[in-house]
């Protein structure tokens, strides 16, 4: 988690800077509902999802740089638009 929050904040800055620019930041399955035996896969992957989410809804200063505003509440909602 450490590695992901620190190396999202250095790729922000640079993408402020540009003006542009998009992270993907991928999760599970086990996110929402996880297997047996997976407890600290599916926190993990908890944690990214939930940071991607913060990160996109507070950072004020990148929304208005940027002008970014978020298709769908989440990855998932607009993978499955897109299959639709």
């Amino acid at each position: 988690m450490r590695g992901l929050f620190f190396l999202s904040q250095e790729v922000g800055k640079q993408m402020i800077a540009r003006k542009s620019g998009t992270i993907i930041n991928i999760d599970s399955l086990n996110t929402n509902s996880p297997l047996k035996g997976v407890l600290p896969y599916a926190i993990s992957k908890a944690g990214v999802s939930m940071m991607t989410r913060i990160r996109g809804a507070s950072n004020e200063k990148a929304k208005a740089e940027l002008g970014w505003r978020p298709r769908w509440a989440s990855w998932r909602e607009g993978f499955r638009d897109g299959l639709g």
